[in-house]
């Protein structure tokens, strides 16, 4: 099991740890860029009209079954690029901006909430994002590590001579199933449960 588990988790050349150690990095500068940014903006920014409308709109009583296709594009379209590009040597440059991106939105709403909703906005950040992040987070670092790994190793040979037949390897196409499979579980948790939590929390603070 152990050996398995260091198999899933790192690439024969060493380098999945390494790559994740700077993308971890990027992340987190886009955590502070996005934060930065928010507690910056002006009150006619129109943020705080913009999450009103979104929790009315989450604590309303709506067809959840409506929500499953955002769901499912808001949970997949990042980890769905790091994927693709994982099999091009441009993912060495793209796969970075992708997750400091990441980090950049989060932090940014999250602290929209904070600096709308004051003390109470943790909570409302909290069920609106903190479920499905717990998922998408890690999957996100798993992704993008084995995706920046690759590309490199792209850049490192020419450019293109490796093919991405011979990059998908039973390791490599392991981490994408279990990912993708966990990112669905987050799109349900998005589409069904998340509303509730919002539900909840905005009628225990209004």
């Amino acid at each position: 099991m152990r050996k398995l588990l260091n198999r899933f988790w790192d690439r024969p050349d060493g380098s999945f740890l390494s790559s994740a150690a700077i993308l971890s990095a990027l992340f987190l500068c886009g955590v502070v860029a996005g934060t930065v940014v928010c507690s910056n903006l002006g009150s006619n920014s129109g943020i705080g009209e913009y999450l009103d409308g979104y929790v009315a709109l989450s604590s309303a009583k709506t067809d959840t079954g409506s929500l499953i296709g955002y769901a499912f594009f808001n949970a997949f379209k990042y980890h769905a690029l790091i994927v693709i590009f994982g099999f091009s040597a441009l993912g060495v440059v793209i796969v970075p901006v992708i997750v400091a991106v990441r980090g950049f939105f989060l932090s940014f709403a999250i602290t929209s909430f904070i600096k709308v909703f004051g003390g109470n906005g943790f909570a409302l950040a909290l069920s609106a994002l903190g479920a499905q992040s717990l998922i998408a987070l890690p999957c996100l670092l798993i992704l993008a590590s084995q995706a920046f790994s690759m590309s490199a190793s792209i850049m490192s040979s020419g450019l293109g001579n490796k093919k991405a037949s011979t990059l998908l390897t039973s390791s490599v196409a392991a981490r994408i199933g279990v990912c993708f499979a966990a990112l669905a579980v987050s799109a349900l948790i998005e589409a069904f449960l998340t509303p509730l939590l919002i539900s909840t929390v905005a009628g225990t603070i209004s």
